[in-house]
């Protein structure tokens, strides 16, 4: 399943609010997040970012990789709070094979569990994990806030509502998958 070139351009646009890189702080993004019900994060620079503030997420899927490149390197400080978190075993991890440009059955067998269990969840991709954010834009519950990196702009945080929910729901159907 390939997207259109309309499609496509059609993701690379935020589906909610743009936090400038440098204006991503932890009080504008704990400002944003207000009462919400739960954090969700796509991305490893997301993910360190929300650590790196003192927020957990509910559930993160990670690779191991921002802009492409590997970052799990102990020589790159930057990434300690992730790589901490990663290697925490009081956190359950699932793992999954997800190539790039796709939903794997997988990896969106693994969110859907996950959103169900409620528990707190690392996901660790094995390829790339950047279209495993519609999922969660699908079922997270309502009030929930997903965290992804928006390549060289900032951070993009999407308050769960119907409306997101029906737009994700809908690109789902392009990958084959029942919703």
């Amino acid at each position: 399943m390939r997207f259109t070139e309309t499609e496509r351009n059609a993701l690379k646009k935020p589906f909610g609010v743009l936090v400038p890189q440098g204006k991503i702080t932890r009080s504008s993004i704990v400002k944003f997040l207000g009462n919400c019900r739960s954090v969700a994060s796509v991305g490893d620079e997301t993910t360190n970012v929300l650590l790196t503030f003192g927020i957990i997420p509910t559930i993160s899927i990670t690779d191991g990789k921002t802009m492409r490149k590997m970052i799990r390197t102990s020589k790159n400080r930057k990434y300690d709070s992730l790589i901490n978190y990663l290697v925490d075993d009081r956190i359950a991890e699932l793992r999954c094979k997800n190539p790039a440009g796709s939903i794997s059955d997988e990896a969106y067998g693994i969110i859907i569990r996950s959103i169900q269990n409620g528990s707190r969840v690392k996901i660790l991709v094995d390829g790339e994990e950047d279209l495993l954010a519609i999922p969660l834009f699908a079922f997270l519950p309502k009030r929930s806030v997903l965290a992804y990196g928006q390549p060289n702009e900032g951070l993009v945080l999407t308050r769960i509502c119907p409306k997101i929910q029906t737009v994700a729901k809908d690109l789902l159907t392009r990958f084959d998958i029942t919703v």
